[in-house]
Order: C-alpha cells, then sequence, then structure tokens
C-alpha cells in the first residue's frame, strides 16, 4: 500500500499581503527595490501522514511548546535566528485546510482532525531581498553555530529520550507563501520580500513517527487461539538528523528494545493471559477504529530509511499459508530472512502464545510474528518521519500470515493433543479427544497408552475434598468405559474399576490413520452415570464449580519414551436458561444466553437465596444451536439477526452461546406446542438442552396426558406453567395455602411458622396452618380437587414412578413477558406473578419417544416446595428441633455431621438444599422412598441438586406437631387428565 507524503500548510493570511510583492521560486534576475518589510509569520506542523492507509493519529508528540526561525540570505548566509520561548506565543488546534468537512476516512493522507498551529509572531525590518526561511520547534534556543548554515542546521544530531517519549517532540520545517499543502518543497524555496506588510506560513514534521498494531482473526480456523502478551518496536534509531533524511548503518546505531504494549501484565507468566484472537472474536474484542484513534495506545520512533527489501517482506516462509506454524530460519537473528535481508531496519515483534486444538493439528507453545516497518507491506522499508503506520496483523487458518516472520516451536511436538479439553455437566455424555502423535519412525505399530490420574468427586473448595471416604479415582466422574444407567452402583463395584483396562487405563490404543511422520488416534472418554450410591454422581451438580480430572497419555517415539498429561474438565452445571414458554397468541422472540455462576446462588450459612449475577461463558472451540425437535413450529436466529429459520446457528470459537428463538406463528392447534432446542458448545463437546412450549393444556408423557400447570385453588389452576401454585395438606383440596406467604417478612425459608396465620385460598382468608386438616385417604371421595372435570386428578404414583424411566433436566423456565436471559438469580428464578420479565426454577421431564413432548414442574420463587410439620425425622441424631410448619424442601434439619458426611460427602449441606414435593392422588403402598426404605408412598420427590426424582415416602404424612397431633405436610399437586 503506497505512502501518501504530503507537507502540510497552516492557515494564517493578513490581508496586506500580495503576491505581487512576494514571491518564491523566484528568478535570480527579478529585480528588488529598496526598503525594509515586516514579516507577519506562523507555524503549526503537518498532521502525521498515512502510509499504510492509516485512520487517525496520536497526541503524544502534538504541540509546539517554543520555536527558532532562521533566516538565510540569497548566498547563504545566516541573516538572523529568532528564538520565541513558549510565553511568547500562543497556540490552538485548528482543522488543516483540506480535511474533510465529516470524518470520512482521512482525505489526502491526513491522519489527525486538528494540528496545532501558533499565534502570528512578527519579525521587524527585515530588507528587502531573498531568503530561506526555516522553523525549529521543541529544540530550545539554539546557537550560532548551530544554525550557521542551513546544511548545519539540518545535520542537527537529535538524541532518542527513551525515559520521556514525549519528549522526543522535535520538529523541522520551512516557510512559504502557500496557505495550503497543495505544493510540496524538497527544501525551503527562495522567497522574494519586497513590500512594507509580507505574511509567510511554515509547516513543520515531526522527526518521530508513530506505529499502532491491531488484530485480525476473523479467517482463522475453528479451535485456533492465539494469546497476544505484547507488541513492541525494534531496532529503533538511537539518533536521527533534525531536517536530512535519517538512515541507520550499524547495529550500534540501533536501540534493540523500543517501547511495548502490554496486553497482559508485563510480569505475568500465565501463558494464557493476555489479547485472545480467535475467528470468533477476531480483535481480541478491541474496536480496531479505537487502536488507531488519535489517542490510542502507539509506539513511537525516529526515521528510518532503509529503502526496499530484494524478496517480498515475510515470503521466505509458506505462502499458501497452510499446515504448520513452523518456516525454516525465522528465530535466528543472523539469517537474511528474519529482517527480510535488512540488518538496520525498525521492526514490530508481537509476542504470544498460541493454542492450535484442531483434530489433526493439535499443538501448543510461544509464538512470535514480526514485520519490518515500511510504507507498505510488500517491499518497502523506508519507516518515515512523521507517519502514523497501522499495522494489522491478519491471522490465517492455522495462523500463517505471509505478510509476518513467525517464530513458533511446540511444546511437546510429539504428543499433540488439545489442554483444557471441556465434557459436558450431564451423566451418561461422551467425549472424543483427539491425539497426534509426530516422530521420524511412527507407524501403524506405534501405540499409546492413556491413563486417568485425578478424577475427583468434587471441587478443591469443598468441605470435604480429600477428607471424604471417595478420593479414589474409581469414585470420580470420568470413565474411559461407557457405564450407562441409572441404577445404583455399589463402592464394592467401583473399586473394580481401580486401575482397570477400559475404566481408567488404556494400555494400547491404535492409531486411527498413519500419516508421514505422523499417527492420529482417538480416546473416548464418559461421564458416569447419575446415581453411583453413596452421593457420587456422574453429573455435575454444581452450578458455580467445574469438576476436572486428568488424563496421562505415554508413548514411545524414536526410541525415548513420551508423556503429556492433560485436563478434562466437567463444566459447571447450566440452569439459565433451561426453558421458554410462550402463550398460544404470542410469538414474541427470545435471546437464548447460556450463563453460568461463579458464585453459590445460596448462602452456605443460612440457606436462604443469594442474588448472585451469572455471566456468559465463551465457547471454547465453535458452538451449535440445532432444532432437535419441533421444527414446524420452532425458529431460531443469530441473535439480533431477524434471519429465522430452522438451520442450525452457530458460533466461533471463545464466543457468546447465543441465539434468538420463537414460535414461528400462533398456535391454533388446540393442543400444546412442544420442542426442543439441542446446544452443543465447547468446539460442540458439552450438550445443553432449552425446552420450548407454546399454549396451555395437556402434554403426553409415558402414556399419561400430564396437565402443563399446578393448582392454585379448587378447581383452578394458575395461569401459566411457571407459577408455582399453592401447597395443599394430603387429602385436603379445599384449604390452598397460598405462595405469596413464602414471601412474607417471618414465613420464609427455615422460620418456625407455628401459630402464624397463612393466607388460604385468598389474602383475606387466614387460617394456622396446624389447623388446617388432611385426609389419609387422599384426594379422592369427597375430596377431589377437581370437581368441575371428572377426569382430572392429581397423579398417581405409578404415572409419576413412570417420569423417572424418562430425560429429564433442571433448570430456569421464562414465560410470555421475558424477551432474554436474565443475569441475577433473583431474575432468573423469582417469578411469582404474571407480568413479571423473571424465571422459574424446576424440573424438565422430556419424553423423547413422543418427539419434543415435554412439561415443567417448579419448584417454587424460594427453590423450597415444602412446608413441614416438624424438623424432627432425624431427632436420633440431632435431638428435638423446635421448629414447625415451615418452608423447606429438605428432610434434613442441619447440616449432616462429619462421620456420616465423609460417607455421602456430596449431601453434607443437602438441608440447604433446593426441591419441591408433589403428592399422589393417594396412598401408594409399599413403595420404596428415596432412602430405599420400603414404606408408604404419598408423594413424589424433586430434588433439584442431585437431579433425583423419587418416591417421598412416608416422612410427608402422620408427622407429629407441636401440640403432638397427627398432621401431614404442605406440598403441590399436579393433575393429569385420565
Amino acid at each position: 500500500m503506497k505512502s501518501v507524503l504530503q507537507h502540510i500548510a497552516l492557515l494564517m493570511c493578513v490581508a496586506l499581503c500580495t503576491l505581487s510583492c512576494v514571491h518564491d521560486d523566484v528568478d535570480g534576475n527579478t529585480p528588488m527595490f529598496e526598503g525594509v518589510g515586516e514579516l507577519s509569520v506562523d507555524v503549526a506542523f503537518r498532521p502525521l501522514g498515512n502510509p499504510l492507509q492509516t485512520r487517525t493519529a496520536g497526541d503524544a508528540i502534538k504541540h509546539i511548546n517554543d520555536l527558532n526561525i532562521i533566516i538565510y540570505k540569497e548566498d547563504g548566509s545566516l541573516y538572523a535566528s529568532h528564538y520565541y520561548a513558549s510565553g511568547d506565543f500562543t497556540t490552538e488546534e485548528v482543522v488543516p485546510e483540506g480535511y474533510p468537512a465529516e470524518d470520512d476516512g482521512m482525505r489526502d493522507g491526513f491522519a489527525e482532525s486538528t494540528t496545532c498551529r501558533t499565534s502570528t509572531i512578527t519579525i521587524p525590518d527585515v530588507p528587502y531581498g531573498r531568503y530561506k526561511v526555516y522553523a525549529v520547534a521543541n529544540l530550545g534556543a539554539l546557537t550560532q553555530q548551530q544554525v550557521a548554515s542551513a546544511d548545519t542546521l539540518k545535520s542537527q544530531v537529535l538524541s532518542w529520550n527513551k525515559d520521556n517519549v514525549a519528549a522526543n517532540n522535535a520538529m523541522f520545517g520551512f516557510f512559504t507563501t502557500e496557505a495550503d499543502s497543495a505544493k510540496n518543497y524538497e527544501d525551503a524555496p527562495l522567497l522574494a520580500i519586497g513590500a512594507k506588510s509580507v505574511s509567510l506560513h511554515a509547516w513543520v514534521r515531526r522527526a518521530a513517527s508513530k506505529v499502532t498494531v491491531a488484530f485480525d482473526g476473523s479467517n482463522l480456523y475453528e479451535n485456533i487461539y492465539i494469546y497476544i502478551h505484547s507488541v513492541q518496536i525494534k531496532d529503533i534509531p538511537s539518533t536521527c538528523f533534525l531536517g536530512k533524511d535519517n538512515k541507520p548503518s550499524s547495529s550500534s546505531e540501533l536501540i534493540a528494545n523500543g517501547e511495548t504494549i502490554y496486553h497482559r501484565a508485563s510480569s505475568s507468566s500465565d501463558e494464557l493471559a493476555g489479547l485472545l484472537i480467535t475467528r470468533g472474536v477476531p480483535t481480541g474484542g478491541l474496536d480496531n477504529n479505537a487502536v488507531h484513534s488519535e489517542d490510542g495506545n502507539a509506539l513511537f520512533f525516529f526515521e528510518n530509511r532503509q529503502g526496499d527489501t530484494v524478496a517480498e517482506k515475510g515470503k521466505y516462509q509458506d505462502e499458501t499459508g497452510e499446515g504448520s506454524v513452523t518456516h525454516p530460519g525465522g528465530s535466528n537473528p543472523t539469517d537474511g530472512d528474519y529482517k527480510d535481508g535488512v540488518a538496520y531496519g525498525s521492526y514490530i515483534e508481537v509476542k504470544g502464545y498460541y493454542v492450535n486444538k484442531t483434530a489433526t493439528n493439535s499443538s501448543q507453545g510461544n509464538i512470535t510474528y514480526r514485520f519490518m516497518l515500511g510504507k507498505d507491506v510488500v517491499r518497502n522499508c523506508d519507516a518515515e518521519r512523521n507517519n502514523h503506520y497501522k499495522l494489522t496483523l491478519r491471522f490465517k487458518n492455522d495462523a500463517n500470515n505471509p505478510d509476518w516472520h513467525i517464530d513458533y516451536t511446540p511444546e511437546s511436538p510429539e504428543i499433540g493433543v488439545a489442554n483444557p479439553i471441556y465434557i459436558s455437566y450431564g451423566y451418561n455424555e461422551s467425549l472424543t479427544i483427539p491425539i497426534v502423535v509426530r516422530g521420524a519412525t511412527v507407524d501403524s505399530n506405534t501405540t499409546i497408552k492413556a491413563t486417568i490420574t485425578q478424577n475427583p468427586w468434587g471441587y478443591p473448595e469443598h468441605k470435604y475434598y480429600n477428607k471424604s471416604n471417595h478420593d479414589g479415582l474409581e469414585d470420580g466422574f470420568l470413565s474411559f468405559k461407557n457405564t450407562q444407567g441409572t441404577v445404583s452402583i455399589s463402592s464394592s463395584v467401583r473399586n473394580g474399576w481401580l486401575n482397570a483396562e477400559g475404566q481408567h487405563m488404556l494400555s494400547s490404543v491404535k492409531p486411527s490413520s498413519v500419516e508421514l511422520n505422523e499417527c492420529h488416534y482417538t480416546v473416548k472418554v464418559y461421564t458416569r452415570p447419575l446415581i453411583m450410591a453413596e452421593s457420587l454422581t456422574g453429573h455435575n451438580p454444581y452450578v458455580s464449580h467445574e469438576r476436572k480430572a486428568k488424563i496421562k497419555f505415554e508413548v514411545t517415539v524414536d526410541g525415548q519414551k513420551r508423556t503429556k498429561e492433560i485436563e478434562i474438565i466437567q463444566v459447571k452445571r447450566v440452569v439459565n436458561p433451561t426453558g421458554v414458554w410462550r402463550s398460544d397468541s404470542n410469538i414474541t422472540p427470545f435471546n437464548v444466553r447460556l450463563m453460568e455462576l461463579d458464585d453459590s446462588d445460596t448462602d452456605p450459612t443460612t440457606g436462604n437465596p443469594v442474588n448472585a449475577t451469572f455471566y456468559a461463558p465463551l465457547s471454547d472451540g465453535p458452538w451449535t444451536a440445532h432444532i432437535e425437535e419441533g421444527s414446524d413450529w420452532v425458529q431460531i436466529a443469530p441473535t439480533g439477526s431477524g434471519a429465522w429459520d430452522t438451520k442450525d446457528v452457530v458460533g466461533g470459537t471463545a464466543t457468546e452461546i447465543r441465539f434468538d428463538y420463537r414460535p414461528k406463528n400462533v398456535n391454533n392447534t388446540g393442543a400444546v406446542r412442544c420442542g426442543v432446542i439441542k446446544i452443543t458448545y465447547h468446539n460442540n463437546n458439552c450438550v445443553h438442552y432449552v425446552f420450548v412450549s407454546q399454549g396451555n393444556g395437556t402434554v403426553n408423557l409415558a402414556g399419561a396426558n400430564w396437565l402443563n400447570r399446578n393448582i392454585l385453588t379448587k378447581n383452578k389452576l394458575v395461569d401459566n406453567p411457571l407459577l408455582e401454585g399453592s401447597m395443599f395438606k394430603f387429602g385436603n383440596p379445599s384449604d390452598a395455602i397460598l405462595e405469596s406467604n413464602n414471601r412474607r417478612s417471618g414465613y420464609g425459608f427455615d422460620i418456625s411458622c407455628w401459630g402464624k396465620k397463612l393466607y388460604v385460598n385468598s389474602t383475606s382468608t387466614t387460617k394456622t396452618f396446624e389447623s388446617i386438616t388432611y385426609n389419609s385417604a387422599g384426594f379422592t371421595g369427597d375430596n377431589i380437587i377437581y370437581t368441575s372435570d371428572s377426569s382430572i386428578r392429581p397423579a398417581t404414583y405409578q404415572q409419576w414412578k413412570n417420569l423417572e424411566t424418562l430425560h429429564r433436566r433442571y433448570g430456569v423456565l421464562y414465560g410470555d413477558e421475558s424477551t432474554e436471559t436474565q443475569t441475577t438469580c433473583d431474575e432468573a428464578y423469582k417469578y411469582y406473578q404474571v407480568g413479571q420479565a423473571r424465571g422459574m426454577q424446576g424440573m424438565f421431564v422430556w419424553d423423547e419417544s413422543r418427539e419434543g413432548n415435554h412439561i415443567f414442574f417448579p419448584i417454587g420463587s424460594l427453590g423450597h416446595g415444602h412446608r413441614k410439620v416438624n424438623d424432627n425425622a432425624y431427632q436420633s441424631t440431632y435431638g428435638k428441633i423446635d421448629k414447625y410448619s415451615h418452608l423447606k424442601y429438605a428432610q434434613r434439619p442441619l447440616e449432616m455431621p462429619q462421620a456420616t458426611a465423609v460417607k455421602v460427602p456430596m449431601y453434607y449441606d443437602l438441608w440447604l438444599r433446593k426441591g419441591a414435593i408433589y403428592w399422589y392422588q393417594k396412598l401408594y403402598t409399599p413403595a420404596v422412598d428415596f432412602e430405599g426404605y420400603t414404606s408408604d408412598g404419598y408423594a413424589h420427590d424433586i430434588n433439584f441438586h442431585t437431579m433425583l426424582l423419587q418416591t417421598f415416602g412416608k416422612n410427608g404424612n402422620n408427622q407429629k406437631d407441636k401440640n403432638d397431633a397427627t398432621s401431614t405436610d404442605g406440598a403441590f399437586v399436579r393433575c393429569v387428565d385420565n
């Protein structure tokens, strides 16, 4: 790209000046008159030029602080030298002549919107004659020796001040009669002065220039990461001539290390810190216009004119831009191609860390990019003065770029495998790990060994991490074996897995393909089942903590044993969002944005909800949103695009997992429409589902037509699926304990409500919890909860039991009022009345055999869908606890004793966890309850933390209140249409 180098004319015309009296470039025979004149002069500096199509420039060297005006006679002798300190004139910022009225891209190569101009300075009593007039700014008062001749003046040597870059602000120029920059002069013109009043104008240029560096990764492959650590200017001239071309001719004239712009802390050694460039985030999140703005961070340097290179810059490397980023000779400063054969040129060096997570070319290591400064990106290495050089490092494919030299040495190149790799938070999920082994002697007989070396059930901050009875590999979430199922896996079975072939070790993995000096392998790992007994589970129950396992790979390459250990991260459990509901006539779009938490949403001491803030994670590799079910009415689109379709929406590496959803049209089917959107992220290795539905009614799951709403009062459903409805005592449909009780002061989580009046059926009717009766026979006979339709009844034990076999997810449902994922727990969890743009937490049950059919069971805006008779279920452990009629999901009244907790560490704080209880239509016996005991069955238990759905058993019924009267808990009711 060509350079545009112009001298900048400064406008300060005086009305008395006429061109007939003042001439420049005069003929030596032009007659002159006798007399003296008064010179009116002003000085401005030329806006920075735009050699690489720069838009704007910086302001570190932007002001005229003092001024020398030097006048030479026609014969070259010195006539006069005048010095003006800062108090002798004023300055102002003006728009350069010819600058566009609106910012249309910097016409005429200007890179500054305004420049500094002095006020008019008067030089009296200048005899008529022919003169050359020069201006020097910011050098202090010049001596007679320094200005003895024009050549002496131009030959003044400036020294680079590396401690104060702004002090490198010397400027040099000359005067003309031109009021614009249309005419370029190589040197000061000979001016003929022959009038009483003459106006002259000088344009001065800085001896220094600046460079800014932006990045563009839009042409990268997915799964390529470049962490930019620093940008530095190298080999800058230590000196510069004031008014002559500057061309260093030895290394002693260069400063090896100029200024540095840091994109990570200068003291940091974190390789994965810095400005992350990926295809999905091609500029690292920076606005490249701002990077090149007038006040953007820049690197300054003296002029360095080295001419052209022999070959195109950077063309010593692989011109295709394909394959490996390693290029021979690029790392040795003594090699000719290190600086394109221009030994004393100035260049930019970008240092960073490179990670390639592609299946065929995995590697990582430190990387350096270098570019020689000049007027183009092809051959020129003239880094001229008074210019703003805009560089954009454009990465291609695997991060090659033919305009930059690349120095890259991969770490442990014999085994290439991405690190870390992410696996789903869910149970029975899988991940395929690609591995590349490189070496001169590799062939089809080269096998690798894979061993799980770390496999925790929890996370390091957990109270019982490394303190429980389950710290071995056999109790972790990861396995080489697909152990699908939800049945309990005992400790004796798990003990047999330890170091077993196919469980924690694969001793001899053969290559899937062999190429020249390269073998490719795949190793598949799995998350274990949901239920592993003793509280252990294959799914990650924690919304604010990852679980991290490690796998070691071993191989013998070229006679040497090589190892590499990588981390397998089971991602945080995603609950926000998990579903979107719309009424029949509502087709308003919803912006689905996967969110995670860094902090717990529950206070670990009090158990009260915490209004933590969600954040949007970036996908480690590409992500995809796919309509799994419901493509006849479900539409998705990239966020804000309006490009509605049923096609997949995809996102790039290191971008948010975010897209728009809407129903295609209003629902006139008379039935509930159901759909499922499958989201895969982190290189499409991790899975999350978003369940979408439209309309109120029934949905068939496992052969039963389930209503998609809870009961509010007898014969009345809540308005939409988000509302939790009321709690009832078993078999009593007439006294609906309203949800609004839970939000009253003194009625919330784990607060005894004995003797307190509760709102029943309406806020105008109150009863104490102990005065509400129950019916041990259930919601039958005279106690039917829905008399207006004889087929609608609370679900039975067997209907609930059938749900246990179906696909379940636990998370947040949004409704009609919401158009986007909420970012705080209060807004995401606490929907309690129509009109709120909030979500509700609960359980989704999906019958995959019936396409997208699913329904949602709320657990309550506070997360505790259960009001208890008492807290004495574990009286033998904790003693009698004087707490009655209180809102609390768990049966445990307090934290588990240590002796119990070490055996079931993931349950130690179960008393704080969230969930809900839903009554059966009537007693079922015998039933197996959530602790594995055979007993009477009255309700089903939704445990949000453990993702379990089980019989609640006898604990909810026949409990003694404070007066020793028999009573039942309060729980929700969901009906089916039989």
